[in-house]
């Protein structure tokens, strides 16, 4: 996968986990609801809207990762990775 191609996986992992954040409650009635493992990723990749790989990443994220300050940074690398992208599509 070239350099643009994990650039818009990574970025579509933290879409991902900041629609989770964004929504912490509903996604922590998914999880404390589910009966496994497999019943919570499809929960959370309908309530999402997103895939298996976003949906992995959410359920095992640390809770310590669901603070203000670690979601700041969360945007920070996002807008970085927007700007790479962008940069990369100007070029010929």
């Amino acid at each position: 996968m070239n350099d643009n191609g994990q650039a818009h996986e990574q970025l579509d992992l933290l879409n991902a986990i900041r629609e989770a954040l964004e929504r912490r409650e509903e996604v922590f009635q998914i999880i404390d609801e589910a009966p496994d493992e497999s019943t919570a990723l499809t929960r959370l990749a309908e309530l999402l809207d997103i895939g298996e790989s976003g949906c992995h990443a959410i359920l095992h994220m640390q809770v310590s990762h669901w603070l203000g300050t670690w979601r700041d940074g969360l945007e920070e690398k996002a807008e970085s990775l927007r700007l790479h992208l962008e940069r990369n599509a100007t070029q010929p």
